[in-house]
């Protein structure tokens, strides 16, 4: 009797040992909803999180249920009935390795395993009809993709910045889009869709009967030195090249009709854009690229001098113009510019002081970004107008010399996330450093900005990388 007792008393501590390890295992396990008729849930033991049910998953702009666990998840698998991969679905969940993807899946959201730097393969099912934009930004990991026949819509930028993909494969029984060499292009290669950023050539001369050059073709491609453009080609679209850190120059064709914004953003390396004498549209002056008229400065090479005087000619500072010009360290802008665009001297880090002439009488959204030397700026009493985060992340803005009465700046309109200028000294009836002391008077701000601080909370958070995004439009580096 004694003996069955024991044994007893051992079945039952047993027992209750499993029971309460299944209950921690149980308690270590979180879901949700993530879609009408779709859940997820996150086993946090294994680092596998499930999407199962019927229909479409929910599109994100940020914030997806399991987002402050995205670390700890390792495994990705679609089941059976759900029929699309949200937007930002997987966003940055760097420690992703394996993505199992069901053959009810036709859609692959817009930034969908954005940043997903562990990710060094994908099997898309012959389901899948479309890719969104972004759909595999950043998978720094990835060596290889295969796209199936069913696959009629790839956007912009699905694999860009990609910097392990050496090739991009395409079922030959696709009808829309084709692949040589690794690279993407539509079906009739007439358009050079993707040139893997993974890719260790220094020279890649463009086939000719391409016509169009995508949106992000080569972007991030750093193996790159030198890129042939043939005759034919009409159209480079928007950071065709941007970040082709090494590309040291670039010829224009006289065919091309169409050049997008940030091209050549970012390329470190590159000393001259030269343009064909022939085209009509455009013209390079010095190595700098005009439109034909040189009304507009287009793009000023990353790699060229240290200064830089605009011509008298030109009237529009093009949106992008200066794009990280990191050694650009003295900026001259003449009476005959009337416009300074979006974009136009983000990162230049170099410049310490600027003059903005009277002839301008407004500067757009984001035009010196992240100039983070920049500590004063010269400003004449024309200016009717500064753009939202015209000077944002300006960290060393200390001085504004304005040319007005106090009076006169107040009436400035102001947007937001300007808060390095609004806290910098304002030189009121000043013309710059010399003056200052006899000027009529200064004022300092007193709230003090936080960097990166978008929306004004105080904090730098998603929020504000999600303002960034709507009013940069297109995807950035993660550099």
């Amino acid at each position: 009797m004694r003996k069955f007792k024991a044994l007893l008393v051992l079945l039952l501590t047993l027992g209750l040992a499993v029971l309460l390890s299944t209950v921690a295992l149980a308690a270590n396990t979180t879901s949700g909803t993530c879609g009408e008729n779709v859940t997820w849930t996150l086993d946090m033991n294994t680092g596998v999180l499930t999407i199962s049910g019927e229909g479409w998953m929910e599109d994100y702009s940020g914030g997806v249920p399991w987002y402050s666990q995205r670390e700890s998840i390792t495994a990705v698998v679609i089941e059976n009935g759900v029929t699309s991969i949200g937007d930002y679905a997987f966003d940055r969940c760097s420690n992703l390795t394996s993505v199992t993807i069901s053959n009810s899946v036709t859609s692959i959201g817009d930034s969908a395993f954005w940043g997903c730097s562990s990710l060094t393969g994908v099997t898309l099912p012959g389901s899948v009809t479309s890719i969104g934009s972004s759909a595999f930004y950043y998978c720094s990991s990835l060596t290889s993709i295969t796209i199936p026949s069913s696959v009629t819509s790839i956007e912009d930028a699905a694999f860009a910045s990609c910097g392990s993909l050496t090739e991009i494969k395409v079922s030959e029984h696709n009808t829309i889009y084709c692949s040589t060499d690794g690279i993407l292009f539509a079906k009739n290669m007439t358009e050079l869709i993707y040139y893997p950023a993974g890719k260790t050539e220094a020279f890649y001369a463009i086939p000719d009967g391409v016509s169009i050059i995508g949106d992000y073709a080569f972007f991030s491609c750093d193996s790159l030195t030198n890129v042939t453009i043939p005759s034919g080609v009409t159209y480079i679209g928007y950071a065709a090249f941007a970040y082709c850190h090494y590309l040291e120059s670039m010829t224009i064709p006289d065919s091309v009709t169409y050049i997008g914004e940030r091209v050549f953003g970012w390329c470190s390396c590159l000393t001259e854009i030269l343009v064909s004498t022939e085209n009509m549209v455009y013209g390079s002056v010095d190595g700098v690229l005009f439109n034909k008229n040189e009304t507009e400065l287009i793009c000023y090479p990353a790699g060229k001098g240290t200064s830089y005087a605009i011509p008298n000619s030109v009237i529009t500072i093009g949106n992008w113009a200066f794009e990280g010009r990191t050694n650009l360290t003295s900026i001259t802008i003449p009476n005959s510019v009337t416009s300074i665009g979006k974009y136009a001297f983000w990162g230049c880090n170099g410049l310490t002081s600027v003059t903005i002439p009277a002839s301008v009488t407004s500067i757009d959204d984001w035009a010196f970004i992240d100039c983070k030397n920049l500590t004063s700026i010269t400003l004449l009493n024309a200016i009717t107008s500064i753009g939202w985060g015209a000077f944002s992340g300006c960290t060393s803005l200390t001085d504004v010399y304005y040319s007005g009465s106090e009076a006169e700046w107040n009436e400035i309109e102001i947007s937001s996330n300007n808060d390095y200028l609004i806290s910098a000294t304002i030189h009121y009836n000043s013309t710059g450093p010399e003056d200052a002391d006899t000027s009529g008077g200064s004022s300092s701000g007193t709230d003090a900005a936080t960097p990166g601080d978008l929306n004004g909370d105080g904090e730098v958070n998603a929020s504000d990388l999600t303002i960034l995004a709507r009013h940069v439009g297109k995807v950035e580096t993660m550099e």
